[in-house]
Order: C-alpha cells, then sequence, then structure tokens
C-alpha cells in the first residue's frame, strides 16, 4: 500500500510538472482588443466616416476617417505626400497627407505645407503571456496595411528582443522591469518543479527521506514561485489598462474607441492558478510521504529493539540455568 502511495505521487508531481510548463509557454494569458459591436453602435457613418470590414478575413476592422476632400476646389487631385504610422497593440492609426501651396496675401512668396486628409484606425486582437506578446494580423494583411516595420512578426519576444521607441519603452519603462522579474520567477517555478518530480522520485526508490523532503520544498517554492509571477504581470496588466487610448494623439472618436477596449484572461492564466493550488497539493503529498517513511523506520526500528530485548533475556536464563546445573 506504501508503495502505491509512493508511485502515485510520482505521477501527480510528473503531472503537475507538465501542467505548469504547459501553462507558462503557453500564449493565452490575456487577451487585449475592442468590442466590435459597441464602435459599431457607438460611431456611426457618414461622409467623413467609413467603416472598413474586409471580407477575406476576420483578423481586424478598421475605421477610414476623412478630414477634408483629396480634391482640391478646382476638382484637380491633390499630391499625396507621406503618411505617418502610431503603433500601440492592438490599435495602430495612419495618417495621410497632402501637399499644399499656399500663397501669402500679397502674392509675393508661396510656401508649401502639409495637410492631414485622412486617418485610418486599425483595431485588431493581442495576446500573451510572461514573455512575449502576439496578434492575430496575417503577413498579408500587415503587408497591405503598412505595419511590415513595425510588426513583422506575429509574435514579439520581449525577453530576448530590445522594445525600440514604443510607447512602453517611452512612458511606462516600469513594466519592462515587471516583464523581465515575472519571466525569471516563472523560470524558477518551472526548475523548482522539475526538481521537485525529480527528487520525489529518487527519494522514493531510494527511501531516502531527506530527499523527499527536498521534493516538498522544492514544490512549495515552486507554487510560491507562480504566485509572485501570476502578481507581477496582473501588476504590468493594470498599467497598461490605466493608460489613455492612443495617448497624446489627435484621433477621431477617441473616447468612443477607449470605451470600447476589453482586456480579459485567457485559460493560460486560469490553469496558471490550478496549478499554483496543485503545487501546495504536491508539496503536502511528499511531506506526507516522507513522514510515512520516517514512521515505517521507526517501526521498524522497534521491532529490531523488541527482538534484541527477547534474545538477550533467552540468553540471560540459558546462562542461569547452566550456572545452576
Amino acid at each position: 500500500m506504501n508503495k502505491l502511495c509512493q508511485f502515485s505521487t510520482i505521477v501527480f508531481a510528473g503531472n503537475v510538472s507538465i501542467l505548469l510548463i504547459v501553462s507558462v509557454t503557453t500564449d493565452y494569458w490575456v487577451y487585449r482588443g475592442f468590442q466590435r459591436n459597441s464602435i459599431l453602435a457607438n460611431v456611426r457613418q457618414s461622409n467623413t466616416t467609413q467603416f472598413v470590414i474586409p471580407f477575406a478575413t476576420e483578423s481586424y476592422f478598421a475605421i477610414r476617417y476623412f478630414w477634408r476632400p483629396m480634391a482640391s476646389k478646382g476638382g484637380k487631385a491633390r499630391q499625396h505626400s507621406h503618411r505617418t504610422l502610431h503603433y500601440q497593440s492592438p490599435a495602430a492609426v495612419v495618417n495621410y497627407f497632402y501637399v499644399e501651396n499656399v500663397t501669402s496675401a500679397n502674392d509675393t512668396d508661396t510656401t508649401t505645407k502639409f495637410v492631414k486628409y485622412e486617418d485610418l484606425i486599425v483595431l485588431f486582437v493581442q495576446y500573451g503571456n510572461l514573455f512575449r506578446e502576439c496578434h492575430n494580423l496575417e503577413a498579408d494583411v500587415r503587408q497591405r496595411l503598412g505595419l511590415m516595420g513595425v510588426a513583422r512578426e506575429r509574435c514579439f519576444n520581449f525577453i530576448t528582443n530590445v522594445r525600440h521607441n514604443d510607447f512602453i519603452r517611452l512612458e511606462l519603462p516600469a513594466v519592462i522591469h515587471i516583464e523581465r522579474a515575472a519571466f525569471v520567477f516563472a523560470v524558477t517555478c518551472i526548475v523548482a518543479s522539475v526538481l521537485s518530480f525529480v527528487a520525489g522520485a529518487v527519494g522514493s526508490l531510494m527511501q531516502d527521506k531527506s530527499t523527499i523532503v527536498v521534493a516538498s520544498s522544492s514544490a512549495l517554492t515552486s507554487g510560491i514561485c507562480l504566485v509572485v509571477s501570476i502578481a507581477l504581470f496582473h501588476g504590468k496588466c493594470h498599467l497598461l489598462r490605466r493608460r489613455d487610448f492612443m495617448a497624446g494623439l489627435d484621433i477621431p472618436y477617441k473616447r468612443a474607441l477607449s470605451a470600447s477596449r476589453v482586456d480579459h484572461y485567457g485559460w493560460s492564466f486560469v490553469l496558471a492558478w490550478i496549478c499554483v493550488v496543485l503545487c501546495f497539493l504536491h508539496s503536502w503529498a511528499w511531506l506526507g510521504n516522507s513522514q510515512d517513511l520516517d514512521a515505517r523506520f521507526k517501526q521498524a526500528g522497534s521491532k529490531h529493539m523488541h527482538h534484541s530485548d527477547v534474545y538477550c533475556q533467552l540468553n540471560n536464563e540459558v546462562v542461569l540455568l547452566s550456572g545452576s546445573s
């Protein structure tokens, strides 16, 4: 029976380690995006506003806002000059400008200025975990929208790569330190869980109490590190949620878009909390095994001492009988 309990504890520890690795390495800790129905209800199409809802993909939708017509008063099309891109995932704003020649009041001087005539607001979904962030925009979509310069890949690993002049590095530098700390605690959590499994298996096979105690301590450390990692991740999400949508940028329907933002945790985050409970149960199971092993050793020792006392008593009686004869 004791061997069956030890074997089941080893299997349980291995499953906890696997679930923990799955939880930390999958990308679905949090989702960020926009409620499309809320935007469609609060923003109306007009001569200046158009919705861009693609039929070939459901990865994004966009709002096209015209500040002024592209054609001049004489009906001649103005010359498109350039565009600027503001990327703050899960949204991107593209400003389009044209060149306009302005003549002074006395018709002596002519100056050139850039006039913004259109904004394209692209909204999509972002998801991520403790070490990277991903979005659902396909490569051809990013190419068509002109986002390849800022989102060349679907996922960005912010541990191995450097954020170059994005809004987090410029306005929320504390998030970078939180991300690194959460990643370190997550790696420590996985290492401690695997160590607990190995030490527990070796201790059970070798009947070594100290090794099983190491397994229990490692499982407890794994659970504590995972709790700290989850807390840091929650702090990062709070800082991002508290920040204004496209702060410092003048875009149309900004209040309606900000109100439609949604942030919700995914199944990987829920699995992480389940792993916290399993880690603590895992630690308690190893501790119980060590106590059972200690009790068996004490029981075996008491039996050995009882047999020794009986042997000594019999030996003394034999000596007394031989002396009387």
